[in-house]
């Protein structure tokens, strides 16, 4: 399985693992033509968070509830943020292939996807709301 995540808190499964051209397509700017250059944020658990790698240079919004994952998850910098969509996969197996996610790996991620607040990184919201990283 796989997930993903927009700007606008849209949270949404999909079966299997997605293909790298598929990731490029969903974490492009609707303006982008041809390829994109996709970073791997590792996050706990074994869990891949793929972005655009330079979605901040092309003016793609701030997608708020991802960076605070990745904030709680110590992913990135206090200071750093993700802008654009992002897609959620496994890790890499032994053979470096990315794997789906697991259940218990979906429920995890899914929690990015409920944040009904915005606070600061390290503000503790995702303390309030139950969830334990």
């Amino acid at each position: 399985m796989w997930a993903t995540l927009t700007v606008d808190g849209e949270f949404v499964r999909g079966d299997g693992v997605p293909a790298l051209e598929v990731m490029q397509d969903f974490v492009k700017g609707p303006d982008q033509r041809g390829g994109t250059l996709v970073e791997v944020v590792e996050i706990k658990h074994d869990i891949a968070m793929w972005i655009n790698e330079e979605g901040k240079y092309e003016d793609q919004r701030v997608n708020h509830r991802a960076t605070m994952f990745a904030h709680e998850a110590k992913s990135i910098r206090t200071i750093d943020y993700i802008c654009g969509d992002v897609v959620f996969t496994g890790g890499p197996d032994d053979e470096g292939e990315t794997m789906g996610l697991t259940d218990e790996q979906l429920a995890y991620v899914a929690q990015a996807g409920r944040i009904a607040e915005i606070g600061f990184p390290g503000s503790g919201i995702w303390n309030m709301t139950g969830i334990s990283l």
